[in-house]
């Protein structure tokens, strides 16, 4: 593409950043970020980790235990999502493909992409940048929000349950067993705890991979929509001057 498409890609998401309130990006924040990051400082405090446990212990009671935990919760949910962005499907960019849109479909959101940007040319790597931007901006995808909610939050829980996984094998290896009921767990307790966490995490990424698909689906099928419908009201406007024209006309003559 050239310049120019990438310009109005820039220029369509200057105009969707200020349409993020406060109340959507508290609503991000504790989905993606607190809850995810909760997860995972919970099981540190609790599980493997005794010394960290006897700490918080003596902490508890304090008044600040808990808005220095929420916190901490906080700042180990940027450190979750930051870990999250090594996942294969994590990419910069997104593209057409990882809507598996048929071919059919694909074409005619190209042909609406080239008349949108008056046939200047896009970059695959932007074209889902610019129709993101421009659904957003209209607002004809209203489920949008909601499913980068959930995306946050499945995509940071599963990689909760990978770094616990891997925090479990490590704690075990340096012998930190876990404690339950004041009883340590076993090899074989330990493992089956481990192959929950395989389960649970294989829940999790199903179920990012699937608002993900809902989500990109959602945004290019909307703004083909939204295109459809914009020619179709600048055909009826045109078709309506014409019509006052030509009543004009016959009044005149």
């Amino acid at each position: 593409m050239g310049r120019e498409g990438k310009r109005i890609a820039r220029q369509g998401w200057s105009h969707i950043t200020p349409r993020i309130g406060v109340s959507e990006l508290t609503v991000y924040e504790l989905l993606g970020y607190l809850l995810p990051g909760a997860a995972l400082l919970c099981w540190t405090l609790l599980v493997p980790w005794q010394a960290l446990t006897q700490a918080a212990g003596v902490w508890i009671h304090s008044p600040l235990f808990w808005p220095c935990l929420t916190v901490l919760a906080y700042v180990a949910g940027h450190f979750v999502q930051a870990v999250a962005n090594f996942l294969p499907t994590s990419s910069k960019h997104t593209t057409m493909a990882d809507a598996r849109l048929g071919r059919g479909t694909v074409a005619c959101i190209e042909s609406s992409l080239a008349e949108a940007t008056e046939a200047k040319g896009i970059d695959e790597t932007d074209a889902f940048d610019f129709c993101d931007a421009h659904v957003g901006r209209c607002g004809c995808f209203p489920e949008r929000d909601l499913l980068t909610y959930r995306e946050g939050f499945y995509r940071g829980m599963t990689t909760v349950s990978a770094v616990v996984l891997l925090q479990g094998w490590v704690a075990y290896l340096l012998g930190n067993r876990m404690v339950l009921n004041g009883v340590e767990l076993g090899l074989g307790h330990s493992a089956l705890v481990w192959a929950l966490l395989v389960v649970f995490g294989l829940a999790f990424l199903r179920r990012y991979l699937r608002f993900r698909r809902y989500r990109i689906r959602g945004v290019l099928i909307s703004f083909w929509e939204c295109s459809v419908a914009g020619r179709a009201d600048a055909g009826s406007k045109t078709q309506g001057n014409q019509a006052g024209q030509r009543r004009g006309e016959t009044e005149a003559t």
